[in-house]
């Protein structure tokens, strides 16, 4: 019998859970089926590793990037096979591999062994699947996260708005007067450049945020990313640059927007200062240098798509 561990948001409401728990249970039937509500970054940890021992099959995950992240750390290099049934605001993981909120046709993903390899990057050896950046990217996420745990209410406010919560808030902190820009140093390719910016964007995928296309051809299982680098000195010109990308338009013929592909990049803050960082929807711990890899072909996922679609 097909063993298959299920996490989900404890905080998740009495009718969404339900919904979705008999869904599940009516389509895998035939399997043994383990309902976990997430606690911690460190109970996650603990169960995949019972999973592994237990010689579990499938892990499922009920909820936004933030969730994806969380698990990812755990599934790195394991056997276990990963659907991702999108529960968040974003999710850009979710949306890369053509999985939506149709519980019956994802959750059938696993009936018809329907997966692919993907590659993952490190960050200072954290993993991450989507895309994240330093600079404005995680200032940001880090006020919309904030907002969520503080004021429960505004959960409801980013369920109404979707992916126009960022878009807002991207607004927000470019028309800020005291927009913060970084002296960094980048070792990519055999090459070093160093540049005045106010955001980086390291991608394993096209589009950010759901929606958000900031370069052609960027994949998830093809062993390299690709980073973007706005080099812009000023507000007017780095608001232009990102305002043609909110209408679909890849600024190619700007020579501040720059954008190259590696298997390895490292960031480093010329005078010292701490560089915000997130990745997947979350934010990560601080530092004045990053070490950016990719891992190939390291984690099994379900998939609506194959071969580079």
């Amino acid at each position: 019998m097909q063993k298959i561990v299920i996490f989900y948001n404890s905080r998740a409401s009495r009718a969404g859970k339900s919904l979705w728990v008999d869904t599940i249970k009516k389509i895998l039937f035939r399997s043994e089926l383990n309902f976990i509500p997430i606690q911690s970054p460190e109970q996650i940890q603990e169960e995949v590793k019972k999973a592994i021992q237990n010689q579990v099959e499938v892990i499922i995950s009920i909820g936004g990037d933030g969730t994806v992240n969380l698990l990812i750390q755990a599934l790195v290099n394991t056997n276990i096979k990963y659907l991702v049934i999108p529960g968040g605001t974003a999710n850009d993981l979710a949306r890369e591999l053509g999985l939506n909120r149709k519980l019956d046709k994802t959750i059938e993903l696993i009936r018809k062994d329907q997966c692919k390899k993907i590659d993952l990057i490190r960050i200072n050896g954290r993993a991450m699947a989507t895309n994240g950046g330093i600079g404005i990217g995680a200032i940001l996420t880090n006020e919309i996260n904030s907002l969520r745990k503080k004021y429960p209410r505004f959960k409801h406010i980013m369920r109404l708005l979707k992916h126009k919560t960022y878009d807002l808030f991207l607004a927000i902190n470019l028309l800020k007067p005291n927009l913060k820009f970084y002296n960094v140093k980048l070792s990519y390719n055999d090459q070093t450049k160093s540049l005045k910016t106010a955001m980086i964007v390291v991608l394993n995928q096209e589009k950010i945020a759901g929606k958000i296309k900031v370069i052609d051809g960027s994949s998830n299982d093809d062993g390299i990313f690709d980073v973007v680098v706005f080099g812009h000195s000023n507000n007017l010109n780095l608001s232009r640059c990102i305002a043609g990308l909110l209408m679909g338009n890849i600024p190619t013929n700007d020579k501040n927007f720059i954008s190259f592909q590696t298997k390895s990049l490292k960031i480093e803050s010329e005078n010292g200062d701490k560089l915000p960082f997130w990745g997947d929807g979350e934010v990560f711990e601080s530092s004045n240098v990053y070490q950016i890899d990719i891992l190939p072909q390291v984690l099994n996922v379900y998939t609506m798509r194959k071969n580079h679609e």
